[in-house]
């Protein structure tokens, strides 16, 4: 779709559109889920089926999950760490917040759900456009050449984002 708004043909520029792609969803995610656990896009639960603190943000970022498929971290006592797939690893760099005193064997399951991101897929791609549209001109603020000036209705896609995406709000 986005290819398609942007009249592109060919795949030469895939790596680009989809870095595009994965920036504006990251930044969706951060804005409207950041500062929250809900909705559970990424929901965390120990072996007792306690839940984990999670920041989706991070878990995507250093995944890429795919929707409907969860993840598990054991730690093992052997090699004093938490291990996934068969690495040692820190659950903060996982965005995984786990205070308690693991014992051996003692999973932790992300589940990943993108089903609430579906609603922003417009925002998603039309933010893209507007990252594209602007490429070459980053933090250009004005531009008059030969009598023509340039000014962009957004920033960039981030404000793009912001002003089409409300934040979700948790109460304390």
């Amino acid at each position: 779709m986005l290819k398609s708004f942007l009249n592109i043909t060919g795949t030469t520029l895939d790596a680009e559109l989809t870095a595009y792609l994965t920036f504006s969803q990251n930044e969706i995610i951060n804005w409207r889920y950041g500062a929250t656990n809900k909705p559970n896009i990424a929901r965390a639960v120990n072996s007792s089926d306690n839940s984990v603190n999670i920041y989706a943000p991070v878990f995507i970022a250093k995944l890429s999950p795919a929707s409907g498929t969860s993840y598990v971290f054991t730690y093992s006592e052997t090699a004093e760490s938490w291990q996934y797939a068969n690495a040692d690893i820190n659950l903060y760099d996982y965005g995984i917040g786990y205070c308690e005193i693991p014992v051996d064997g003692e999973t932790i399951m992300v589940t990943y759900n993108d089903a609430y991101l579906v609603e922003f897929d417009m925002v998603q791609v039309m933010a893209c456009v507007v990252g594209y549209g602007i490429s070459g001109a980053e933090g250009q603020t004005s531009h008059n050449e030969n009598g023509i000036q340039r000014s962009f209705k957004y920033a960039d896609m981030i404000s793009y984002i912001r002003s089409h995406v409300a934040a979700y709000v948790g109460l304390v």
